[in-house]
């Protein structure tokens, strides 16, 4: 008679990195679709080859926002959840979705203002728990928070001015 035993199963690091990551990725991504396909079909005063022509890249703005998410939450993130200058990190992720502002319509900001909340929200935990401060890692997360809010206030003025 054979005795089988169950030892139970561990994950890696960075595979439980990947995994939160992804699980930000698909709000950020599809916040950034939506975004996108509401400043084209929300924008009444497009006439009809203006309308045609947003319609037509509508599209490719919206892959562009997938692949970019998909590369940054699927391969940058989870290696920079382990890097120990995670903060600042965090912090040029937010300026980033500051500087994307100049597109709004993308909904780019979402997505890097998104990556500066969940990079500076892991720094801030981690300064913690080590007795340091955390302001760099709160910063971060306020840039891309402030990111995110601007580009959807922005697309909503934008279309009822």
């Amino acid at each position: 008679m054979t005795h089988i035993t169950s030892a139970p199963q561990t994950t890696s690091v960075a595979h439980d990195d990947r995994i939160r990551s992804l699980r930000w990725a698909v709000p950020a991504v599809v916040a950034a679709a939506a975004l996108s396909a509401f400043s084209v079909y929300g924008d009444g005063s497009l006439s009809g080859s203006q309308q045609a022509s947003q319609e037509a890249a509508l599209p490719w703005i919206i892959a562009v926002a997938v692949v970019l998410g998909g590369l940054l939450f699927g391969l940058g993130v989870p290696r920079l959840l382990g890097n120990r200058r995670l903060s600042g990190w965090a912090l040029a992720f937010g300026v980033i979705g500051i500087a994307t502002l100049a597109a709004y319509w993308s909904g780019l900001p979402i997505v890097f203002g998104a990556a500066a909340i969940l990079l500076g929200s892991t720094g801030r935990h981690i300064a913690r728990v080590n007795g340091g401060t955390a302001k760099l890692a709160a910063t971060a997360m306020t840039v891309g928070l402030l990111a995110i809010g601007v580009d959807v206030v922005g697309t909503i003025v934008s279309l009822y001015h």
